[in-house]
């Protein structure tokens, strides 16, 4: 496994790369990165601009005097352009202009590459890096729990605090299966002040576990939780809307667990918001995403637009006020969070917003996290072109000389779509 400083010069990104298949040149397999691939290769560029540095060595095959990349291709097109050695694709062209003008972390010319003579030898590293794990011999990819652990190991934090409590507080109660609970999706069950006193469980001060009820009526309670959600039972299509959760709290609470809320006279959410299409909505409805429903997002890298459009459509833009822009925010919000799924996903993008929602709502369905009547509600509102409220009335919006929307209208779109919009974004 010979290692060699190799110029970024003499570095040939692989037309041949397995990603894509066979391109005519170096030049045709950049764009196609850049254009199958946009956000994660903006933001390995950025990434690389911001450190002055690679940290993992490309595997090349010296050819020629010059080297073809096997392993390492979105590296090396990065570096490419920041050196300005090749011209960056016209649809990042002044996303890598900006990016020279503000991070001036000196790039390398030359790095580490690790260089193997023969394609046997690649061919058995390849496989290894990216068919799976195989039969062990393959790369393992850390899980939920792995990459909780690294990052308070590294970070001083845990991406899941009261999940990882919980079950730490499990294993020492003796529970056989605390390593299985899927971290993330506790959270979402206590992701409110209003279900976690409801459980009887927070964090004090110290950020060690508290019970706010008797603990003896809490650990049943969080057994419960926890085998429902190991066994699927409690599945993460459950997880998304605020209804639903609570939903499965009262469920609960109707085969015997204690789930009476200890701030609250009734047994209501209190300051608990409510979302989804079937949920109660403030009488006067003010924006199109309401603004006393709180949705929990874990924002991702190269989710910014769309965060910042949601942001408007919930507390900038006023229906009645602005109702034209909220028409053609909303338009453009669909497409992004659309096609953001589309190329997390690796799905074919069809180059229309009706037909790609439809593709996007068909994997939702066949991963578990929508059900038949929720993908049927969402092709209605794809297909039916002359209903005042659909898609196809955001088109005429933009391209219509005469087309005004009405509120009640974009308010009944954004309801029917919101378990698609919620399903797309935090998947």
């Amino acid at each position: 496994m010979p290692y060699e400083t190799v110029k970024i010069s003499d570095l040939v990104v692989n037309p041949n790369n397995d990603r894509h298949g066979p391109l005519d040149s170096e030049e045709a397999a950049i764009k196609w990165l850049f254009e199958n691939r946009f956000e994660e290769m903006k933001g390995l560029a950025k990434d690389i601009a911001t450190q002055g540095k690679v940290f993992d060595a490309p595997l090349i095959y010296k050819s020629n005097n010059k080297f073809i990349v096997y392993d390492g291709n979105r590296r090396t097109a990065c570096l490419k352009i920041l050196l300005g050695l090749t011209q960056a694709p016209q649809k990042v062209a002044l996303f890598f202009q900006s990016l020279r003008a503000e991070i001036k972390t000196p790039i390398p010319e030359a790095i580490e590459c690790q260089v193997e003579p023969d394609f046997e030898t690649i061919s058995k590293i390849l496989t290894r890096r990216h068919s799976g794990k195989l039969e062990g011999e393959g790369q393992i990819k850390w899980d939920t729990r792995a990459k909780a652990n690294y990052a308070e190991r590294a970070g001083g934090q845990s991406a899941y605090p009261i999940s990882e409590k919980i079950e730490q507080y499990l294993e020492k109660k003796g529970y056989p299966n605390s390593t299985k609970i899927p971290r993330s999706n506790l959270a979402k069950i206590i992701d409110t002040k209003y279900r976690k006193s409801r459980i009887g469980v927070d964090l004090d001060q110290s950020k060690n576990l508290k019970f706010t009820k008797d603990e003896n009526a809490v650990y049943p309670l969080l057994v419960k939780i926890a085998d429902d959600l190991i066994s699927g039972k409690l599945s993460l299509k459950q997880l998304l809307l605020s209804e639903d959760k609570n939903k499965y709290l009262d469920d609960l609470s109707e085969q015997g667990f204690s789930l009476s809320p200890t701030n609250s006279k009734k047994g209501k959410p209190s300051g608990e918001n409510r979302s989804g299409p079937s949920g109660k909505r403030p009488k006067v409805r003010r924006t199109l995403i309401p603004q006393d429903i709180h949705h929990t997002v874990d924002w991702r890298h190269g989710q910014s637009k769309i965060k910042a459009l949601w942001e408007q459509l919930q507390y900038q833009l006023k229906l009645g006020t602005h109702s034209l822009s909220i028409a053609i925010v909303f338009r453009v919000f669909l497409e992004q969070v659309t096609d953001n799924y589309i190329g997390k996903h690796s799905l074919k993008n069809k180059g229309a917003l009706n037909k790609n929602i439809v593709v996007v709502s068909s994997e939702l369905l066949r991963n578990n996290l929508f059900d038949e009547k929720q993908h049927r509600d969402v092709e209605r509102k794809v297909n039916d072109a002359k209903s005042l409220s659909s898609i196809a009335s955001l088109q005429r919006v933009l391209h219509s000389k005469s087309d005004l929307p009405a509120n009640s209208d974009m308010v009944s779109l954004w309801d029917s779509l919101e378990p698609y919009i919620l399903g797309a974004i935090k998947n």
